[in-house]
């Protein structure tokens, strides 16, 4: 990618973020998620996965975070090879398949877990 495309996109995530923590600031933490959300895929987008990696673990803290944003981190986390941590979002997206009573969705992703971490314990509990 040429620098000059760099710099603008660098500056339109640091754009963003502040933008997020402006909208936080102000109470609105849907609208502030969805654009931290878009920081992330910015930083992908930079090849920076480590730092949309960061934003991806904060809004996962959050139990309104849409399954779409799990989906992305742990895109992030394959990109990154971090199976642990793919596991874990695995986890997270399988045990919200079970609160919405779909068992079998929630298999396929805690199968998925244990590709990913065979150590995994949560996904292993959960599949017995």
């Amino acid at each position: 990618m040429p620098r000059l495309v760099l710099r603008d996109m660098t500056q339109q995530v640091e754009s963003l973020l502040t933008h997020a923590q402006e909208q936080f600031r102000s109470g609105d933490r849907e609208t502030a998620s969805t654009t931290l959300a878009r920081a992330a895929q910015a930083y992908e987008i930079l090849g920076r996965f480590d730092s949309a990696a960061t934003i991806y673990r904060s809004l996962g803290r959050s139990a309104s975070v849409p399954q779409s944003v799990l989906e992305l981190w742990l895109v992030n986390c394959e990109r990154r090879s971090d199976q642990k941590e793919a596991a874990t979002v695995a986890c997270e997206v399988g045990d919200r398949a079970l609160n919405r009573g779909d068992h079998a969705d929630a298999k396929r992703w805690f199968e998925r877990a244990v590709q990913f971490d065979a150590q995994n314990e949560t996904a292993r509990r959960r599949l017995q």
